[in-house]
């Protein structure tokens, strides 16, 4: 009975239990089977069958991948988060999440490169790893994660995808006042993101400066050099 309340205390002051309670950001896809588990195998086979042979159009492919990147990220936080975890296994996580985002990107160019009408699809993809590097940057405050190094890893593919999709939306897809205001929008969550981090390691005074100019060149509409702005910001902080 003791041994049951000890670990049952142990799990609840757990910090990892604490972060995954208590209104951090949360992934929109859960975690199925993990690398190293034996259905594991079967699994990887089905998503490659729903995808190239189940699903018919490049829009339905796109979205798929991206729903697949994120169910691998979830398992890469899960992953890193149990000590007994193989790095086989985390590494394969992240290689997954890294191949399938990078199509998902890919993809979402040529959709709309096809259609402009499709622009919907890039909002999609900013939005979707905007979340993932909230989630991954919560994550990479406990220092002393085994596999830490996979997480700064993903948290830089999903900066990348990011930065690629954000610039391709605003250099070929602003014209309209509609536009650049969507886009200073979709820079308020940067900007959270930033403070938030600024906020939380102290440093707040250290990227005042650079949030101040982001900030002045978003009410411009010139919002590409805003993004470099809260870039070079969270370089600095992460």
């Amino acid at each position: 009975m003791n041994r049951k309340i000890i670990l049952a205390l142990i799990i609840m002051l757990s910090p990892l239990a604490v972060f995954a309670h208590e209104g951090h950001a949360q992934l929109s896809e859960p975690a199925g089977t993990l690398p190293g588990e034996g259905k594991y195998f079967f699994e990887k086979i089905g998503e490659w069958v729903d995808v190239n042979i189940l699903t018919l159009g490049t829009k339905d492919k796109q979205a798929k991948k991206l729903r697949f990147a994120t169910e691998r990220l979830s398992e890469l936080t899960q992953l890193i988060t149990q000590t007994e975890s193989q790095e086989g296994d985390v590494r394969e996580a992240a290689e997954r999440y890294r191949n399938f985002l990078d199509s998902a990107e890919n993809m979402a160019e040529v959709i709309i490169f096809l259609d402009g009408h499709e622009i919907a699809v890039a909002e999609k993809l900013e939005d979707e790893t905007r979340h993932h590097e909230q989630v991954l940057g919560e994550y990479l405050g406990f220092t002393n994660l085994p596999h830490r190094s996979y997480i700064v890893e993903a948290l830089n593919e999903a900066r990348t995808v990011n930065g690629q999709i954000f610039k391709f939306m605003v250099e070929k897809y602003q014209i309209t006042d509609e536009d650049v205001e969507k886009h200073r929008k979709i820079l308020d969550g940067h900007f959270e993101i930033v403070e938030t981090l600024a906020e939380g390691t102290g440093r707040a005074a250290e990227v005042a400066g650079l949030i101040t100019e982001a900030r002045n060149h978003q009410k411009a509409g010139l919002n590409a050099r805003a993004y470099e702005l809260l870039n070079d910001a969270k370089n600095l902080l992460y």
